[in-house]
């Protein structure tokens, strides 16, 4: 369950950071880099209720299957929101070009995982 505990830290993680850019940095932060910001919060949001999901999946589809498509998925959104975070904050634009390896890893590890779910009983 340590997938389960990574998705609520970085859950608890998202809310805050979602908190501090609506309160600490509209009217701070260009309005380009504040939607970059915004973007980043939602899908750093939404990947962790999904690691949330796939540790509960792995009770049912055996942990040993699907705990590195987690992991895999996890680093994905590591890179992904952490690279559009790090852009808002520097302005840095080359790091938009580092962002789509982090989607790449997310869209794989869930084709992955699905088709290690579809070729899987569940466990009774």
């Amino acid at each position: 369950m340590k997938v389960f505990a990574v998705g609520l830290g970085s859950l608890a993680l998202a809310i805050l950071l979602g908190a501090f850019g609506e309160h600490a940095l509209r009217g701070r932060m260009a309005e380009d880099l504040l939607a970059v910001y915004g973007t980043a919060q939602k899908y750093h949001a939404l990947g962790s209720v999904v690691l949330m999901v796939l540790a509960l999946g792995e009770t049912s589809f055996g942990a040993s299957r699907l705990r590195t498509g987690s992991w895999l998925f996890a680093s994905g959104l590591l890179v992904f929101c952490g690279t559009l975070y790090g852009l808002s904050f520097s302005g840095i634009r080359i790091l938009g070009a580092v962002t789509p390896i982090g989607g790449v890893l997310m869209i794989g590890s869930c084709a992955w995982m699905a088709w290690i779910v579809s070729r899987t009983k569940p466990a009774a």
